[in-house]
C-alpha cells in the first residue's frame, strides 16, 4: 500500500470545518491513498474509547478497522482516501460530532421502545396468521347436512 504524507488542511476538505492550527505547527501523520471508489464516506474513531462515528457502508468501515488502529479520521473524497492522526484535528471532529453523541441515551431508550414494539407486532401478526387459518378451516367446513330435502 502506498501513500505519501499530506499537509493540506484535510479536515476542512473533508469535514469542512477550519483546522485552527497556528502557522507552522508541527505536522502529525496525515496519509492519503488512492482508491478507485467515488462514493465519499468517513470513519471517526476514538480508538481505545470504543466510540465510532461513521457515514459509509458497513465494507467502509470493516476495511478502516482493518488497515487503522487508535484514533483516527479516515474519509474519502472524490475517490481519494485520507487518513488523519493529528490530534487537534480530530479533537476538532469530536467537537462536531458533540452535539449528536450528547443523543446517544435518547437514541438507546427510542431503539428499546422500537424493539419492543416490533416484538408486540410480530405476535400480533402471528395471532392473525392463526385466526385466518381458523377462518378458513370454519369456512371450509360444510356444516351439519341438510335435512330439507
Amino acid at each position: 500500500m502506498s501513500f505519501r504524507t499530506i499537509v493540506v488542511p484535510i479536515a476542512a476538505l473533508v469535514l469542512g470545518f477550519p483546522l485552527g492550527t497556528a502557522a507552522g505547527a508541527p505536522q502529525e501523520r496525515t496519509r492519503t491513498f488512492r482508491s478507485g471508489r467515488a462514493q465519499d464516506a468517513y470513519v471517526l474513531s476514538r480508538g481505545n474509547h470504543g466510540s465510532t462515528t461513521t457515514s459509509g457502508t458497513l465494507e467502509d468501515l470493516e476495511r478502516a478497522r482493518r488497515r487503522l488502529s487508535g484514533e483516527f479520521l479516515w474519509a474519502r473524497r472524490s475517490g481519494k482516501e485520507y487518513v488523519i492522526f493529528d490530534r487537534q484535528t480530530l479533537e476538532g471532529a469530536y467537537r462536531l460530532f458533540a452535539p449528536i453523541r450528547s443523543l446517544d441515551p435518547e437514541r438507546a431508550a427510542v431503539a428499546l421502545r422500537q424493539a419492543r414494539i416490533e416484538a408486540e407486532q410480530a405476535g400480533l401478526e402471528k395471532e392473525e396468521e392463526r385466526l385466518e387459518r381458523e377462518s378458513e378451516r370454519l369456512g371450509e367446513d360444510p356444516g351439519p347436512p341438510d335435512d330439507t330435502a
